[in-house]
């Protein structure tokens, strides 16, 4: 276990090879996780620090996307865009030499969706079911 300022309690899971943690985002709470074996990778955990620290930011250039993306798809199919519509942010996971990976919480438990983000954009929305 770590104690970070700005993350707060990080977990170590030695069988996923990372740190584990959340954070209050208003009314609910985002997970986090860090690549890191014996402790968190000081660059990932840096990174992590700058996404909490400006996550207002954040989650609107999400929230913007995630818009965009439901508008592109709602002519050619609008049961996803609709579910895109009602996708929450779940987890924010942050691996070595990928983009941070941004897990969602939707309509459907049995659906997984997820996105990319970096450079200061998302992209790839994807879902497997």
């Amino acid at each position: 276990m770590r104690r970070d300022p700005q993350l707060g309690t990080l977990i170590r899971n030695v069988e996923a090879e990372a740190w584990e943690g959340d954070f209050k985002a208003r009314d609910r709470t985002v997970e986090i996780l860090i690549d890191g074996k014996k402790e968190p990778d000081p660059a990932l955990l840096a990174r992590a620090g700058e996404l909490v620290a400006d996550f207002d930011t954040f989650e609107r250039r999400l929230n913007d996307y995630l818009a965009e993306t439901a508008k592109e798809w709602a002519s050619d199919a609008p049961e996803l865009a609709a579910d895109i519509s009602a996708l929450r942010l779940a987890s924010i996971k942050l691996r070595s030499r990928q983009p941070v990976l941004v897990d969602f919480d939707g309509p459907d438990v049995d659906v997984y969706w997820s996105c990319e983000y970096a450079d200061g954009e998302f992209s790839g929305l994807d879902f497997d079911s």
